[in-house]
């Protein structure tokens, strides 16, 4: 790391008046904290990585007006990770992760970068750390922090050997970091360090943040420290130095070490954040979970973000209340997914963030202003807020196969799909684990569900895209859409498992991008829900005896049927079936001619439409039977079930009859089943032999037909069903 005189200062961005435009990290008024109380004054939004902090900032004018809202990612003061599985971490491998990742966000796309402040860099473009930097609550300005026996700046001491000859912890092996004054030591007086939070086997000569305070305060009267403190002007100097303890509360180091710095541009949700308001939670049940979780930086970030949305009464997606909402949501948490997987491991020349993609923590989204043409999720942006370039703990000079971050993306790709209000992360991950032999050695591309049936764990179930799982009962298409999803995530494992041998990314994109358009068409296709559902027969049948009771109050309100009685043809209908032809065998020749029954028959499969031939009286007396003749059924079915519905009045001179047929193939689940041999049949008269009908028209090609069941006997049952009795009973 550079020596002192060579670091950059925020000092000049950060003056409280005067400049143009400045950024203000401890924000008051509306940006800041309301319900909860933090022991800084700044904008803590995330402390949970081992590295790194993130802050929430803003540039703003000289006369406070706000430019725009920033993220801080900043270098930790105190580290909490302090080793690896394969050797310590070590100061200088955390200086590299620095280097690594503005080298690699400057070549990803614009919209990736982060901002750069004047000074971040040097000539040749490497990433230099600011100065420690403290603040003064009471003035709300900063100061680099002073030595309190010289006055000069105070900066991080690198020499492993001075450090060992005074029994401390090397910069170069070793987590630990200690501030020190370089002009002490070259005056040769006793050194003093400090350290922002104590080894357990440092020696006295280490003191804290709270002991740097504390010299201050016994220093407070020597002029040497009006060069550095802020307090040579300040009106409470005299009250706030009496107590060691209301200094270390007035001032707080904002960077106790020199620390580097990424500014971006504000983002909305934490990923998983979003994901659960994008899968159907609400905004008071994620506060709560946030909360709960005792993640309340994020729960005030969420309050300064979603300020104007309790006035916007439109809804964040197209269909909140339909059944479509499922391939919404699906349509939502994919397209997050491919925004993740482009940015990690499909763009050239791009981040390469290969352990970033194995965890929703180090992921954000952003969301622009309000668009009036769509909802507000449906136009987001992915942006990585991190540093590591390796797996968590592993030295960044280990080079990983790019197979690891294919088997992290595919882990991610299930969790994100999965993760609700009931199962986190752990849960889906022992899911994972269970299926996983499985699932990597079964053949195929995943796009076609090759190998890979998820019916075995109710933890890949559809419902569970849903932050409140619900039972999902989908339609065939809308179930192969599921599981494609799942597959492509599995796919990613199986081509990490084989080596990326029969794997390529542009094959992946090709089918993520026919996957997420077949999503949307049938997300926004025009045709109803119903036909999307394939109808049983009990619910084909109640449609057809409800157009009959309809047709039979439509009879009642007509005129008096013609003196012939016949009722009259509807105009321009033809006849196409003739009236005996639909009635059973034996009591054809028994009903009068003039009687004109409508029939509808059910094919046997349950795919089939319903059609429905109503036929008509002859037109003349002795008219020729009609030569048309319904549909042949497509193979023969035996035993067929008839149901005849007698009209209202049982005296056909009177009025006009229009009994209604439907012919029933035996294996439809009409819930009319046929009388067991020995029942007798409904029919009042005795059953007559089967036999044709005397000159029945035949279809054209019905020969061939009839040779072949010349030998078979044709069994058929009939229901007659009178709506009210007839008038001589």
């Amino acid at each position: 790391m550079p020596q002192h005189q060579t670091l950059p200062s925020l000092l000049d961005i950060m003056a409280p008046s005067g400049a143009p435009i400045r950024l203000n990290m401890a924000p008051g008024g509306e940006d800041r904290l309301a319900d909860f109380e933090q022991r800084t004054p700044f904008f803590l939004v995330s402390d949970s990585d081992p590295l790194t902090q993130l802050y929430r900032a803003r540039f703003e004018t000289g006369a406070g007006s706000l430019i725009s809202p920033v993220f801080l990612l900043k270098q930790k003061d105190r580290y909490r990770q302090a080793a690896s599985p394969l050797g310590r971490l070590t100061n200088g491998e955390v200086e590299l992760f620095w280097q690594n990742a503005a080298e690699q966000l400057s070549r990803s796309s614009p919209d990736l970068r982060p901002i750069l402040l004047s000074g971040q860099a040097d000539a040749n473009g490497k990433l230099l750390p600011f100065r420690s930097l403290f603040f003064c609550r009471n003035r709300g300005i900063y100061f680099h922090p002073p030595c309190p026996d010289c006055g000069q700046e105070l900066t991080l001491c690198q020499d492993d050997a001075w450090l060992t000859s005074h029994r401390l912890q090397p910069y170069s092996t070793s987590l630990s970091r200690y501030l020190h004054c370089p002009r002490c030591r070259e005056s040769g007086e006793s050194p003093s360090f400090f350290s922002h939070e104590a080894e357990p086997f440092d020696p006295p000569v280490v003191k804290d943040r709270y002991g740097l305070v504390q010299e201050w305060t016994r220093m407070a009267g020597r002029d040497a420290l009006r060069t550095g403190l802020p307090c040579s002007d300040c009106a409470q100097t005299g009250a706030c130095i009496r107590t060691s303890e209301q200094l270390q509360a007035e001032l707080i180091p904002f960077a106790f070490y020199p620390f580097h710095l990424l500014v971006f541009e504000t983002m909305t949700f934490h990923a998983p954040d979003f994901l659960c308001l994008a899968s159907g939670g609400s905004v008071e049940e994620l506060k709560e979970r946030l909360t709960r979780r005792g993640e309340l930086g994020k729960v005030n970030h969420l309050e300064a973000e979603l300020r104007g949305w309790s006035a916007d009464k439109t809804s964040p997606f197209f269909f909140p209340e339909s059944k479509r909402f499922f391939l919404e949501v699906l349509h939502l948490k994919l397209a997050f997914l491919a925004e993740v997987a482009r940015i990690a491991i499909f763009e050239q020349g791009g981040p390469g963030l290969v352990d970033l993609v194995g965890s929703l923590d180090r992921i954000w989204v952003g969301l622009p202003p309000q668009s009036s043409s769509l909802p507000r999720f449906w136009n987001f942006q992915v942006r990585f807020l991190d540093i590591f370039r390796g797996a968590p703990g592993v030295p960044p000079q280990l080079k990983l196969p790019p197979t690891y971050a294919l088997h992290l993306m595919g882990v991610l790709w299930l969790t994100g799909l999965l993760s609700n209000k009931s199962q986190d992360t752990p849960v889906i991950q022992q899911a994972i684990d269970a299926s996983y032999n499985d699932q990597v050695q079964a053949r195929g591309d995943g796009a076609q569900g090759a190998g890979s049936s998820h019916g075995s764990s109710p933890v890949f179930d559809p419902g569970n895209i849903f932050w409140n799982p619900e039972t999902q009962d989908l339609p065939e298409s809308w179930s192969a859409l599921w599981r494609e999803s799942l597959d492509l995530g599995w796919s990613l494992m199986r081509a990490s498992y084989r080596m990326g041998a029969d794997w390529s990314h542009e094959q992946f994109q090709r089918q993520l991008a026919v996957l997420l358009q077949k999503v949307k068409e049938q997300l926004f296709s025009s045709a109803p829900l119903a036909e999307h559902v394939q109808e049983s027969d009990d619910t084909i049948l109640a449609g057809i005896l409800a157009r009959i009771l309809k047709q039979w109050e439509t009879e009642d309100e007509s005129p008096a049927a013609p003196s012939s009685g016949l009722a009259p043809r509807p105009e321009g209908r033809p006849s196409s079936v003739s009236e005996l032809e639909t009635l059973p065998l034996g009591l054809a020749q028994e009903v009068p001619e003039d009687w004109g029954p409508e029939t509808v028959i059910i094919s046997p499969s349950t795919a089939e439409a319903v059609h429905a031939v109503k036929s008509g009286p002859a037109e003349a007396e002795g008219a020729e039977p009609p030569e048309a003749v319904a549909s042949t059924p497509r193979e023969d079915t035996g035993i067929e079930e008839t149901i005849v519905l007698r009209s209202r009045d049982g005296e056909i001179e009177d009025e006009a009859i229009l009994p209604e047929t439907v012919i029933l193939a035996p294996g439809s689940r009409s819930g009319i089943q046929p009388p067991s041999p020995a029942q007798p049949r409904m029919d009042s008269a005795p059953p007559a032999e089967p036999h044709e009908p005397a000159e029945a028209p035949e279809a054209e090609g019905d020969e061939e037909k009839r040779a072949r069941t010349d030998g078979d006997e044709l069994l058929m049952e009939t229901v007659i069903l009178s709506p009210r009795k007839d008038k001589g009973k």
